[in-house]
């Protein structure tokens, strides 16, 4: 496993600048696993911010983290179930109005993070995780 950098250490609800097609580093086994940089169908990829949504599964699992990216906002977006859209802010730090891709969701490597942004605002944190609900059509046991 590459060192990990101490200045990235995701929280959650924390906006960062994600290149998502830096390859993996954490180890992939190149011969098991046909890695790509070309985006397939929607899939995001290029440096683009996201939120982090999941920073550990276990206390071994401190390589990698959960984020959803964001895209830039677009009127029809609005309508949408699954885009949550998030004014720009100085404490999101967003440069842009945006719409958070919850469809997108994904587990990256730690080594794709490049800077942090700011941080979400609590209103748009708690609608990305009901709409995350939604999406897994969750119920109450």
């Amino acid at each position: 496993m590459a060192n990990r950098d101490p200045n990235i250490d995701p929280q959650i609800g924390d906006v960062w600048w994600i290149d998502f097609d830096a390859p993996n580093d954490e180890g992939d086994n190149k011969e098991d696993f046909a890695l790509s940089s070309e985006a397939i169908g929607s899939e995001q990829k290029h440096r683009r911010p996201a939120v982090v949504i999941i920073t550990k599964f276990t206390p071994e699992s401190h390589s990698v983290c959960t984020v959803i990216p964001f895209t830039k906002w677009k009127q029809h977006h609005n309508d949408r179930l699954y885009l949550i859209v998030v004014e720009k802010s100085a404490i999101n730090g967003l440069n842009l109005d945006s719409s958070a891709l919850i469809g997108q969701i994904q587990t990256i490597s730690l080594s794709r993070f490049r800077e942090k942004m700011g941080a979400l605002e609590d209103e748009y944190l708690q609608a990305i995780k009901k709409t995350i609900l939604l999406a897994i059509q969750y119920e109450e046991i």
